[in-house]
């Protein structure tokens, strides 16, 4: 028998979105325009930091599905503002001549070093 899957709640995005404007505020990140969105996402992605690097706005979304019955909304709100963090560098690093798997293996490296001192 398949298991239901888990929803995240209106309180999860609360949460997520309180911890995103907390850690947007300590890591300096005041100068980008980020709106909220709680809407479906490709099923293992908790969250999803989607950006117009140039006008400096982006959308932090989290799933409403959750991809695992563990997931903090909090810590992945941290991850996704790591994300946001190194934007910039990432955007940089993608107009030289690496690959794209490289640049995003690094990035997602960063991401989740971070996660886990903010």
């Amino acid at each position: 028998m398949a298991s239901k899957a888990l929803k995240t709640t209106p309180e999860e995005f609360e949460a997520f979105k309180a911890e995103c404007e907390h850690q947007v505020a300590r890591l300096g990140l005041q100068d980008w325009d980020i709106r909220f969105e709680h809407k479906r996402l490709p099923k293992r992605e908790c969250a999803n930091f989607q950006y117009d690097c140039e006008a400096h706005s982006g959308i932090m979304i989290l799933n409403t599905t959750k991809p695992d019955e563990h997931e903090d909304s909090r810590q992945t709100a941290k991850h996704e503002c790591a994300h946001a963090l190194i934007t910039p560098l990432k955007e940089l690093a993608e107009s030289r001549f690496v690959t794209q798997r490289e640049i995003d293996n690094a990035a997602e490296a960063i991401a989740m070093k971070l996660e886990k001192i903010l």
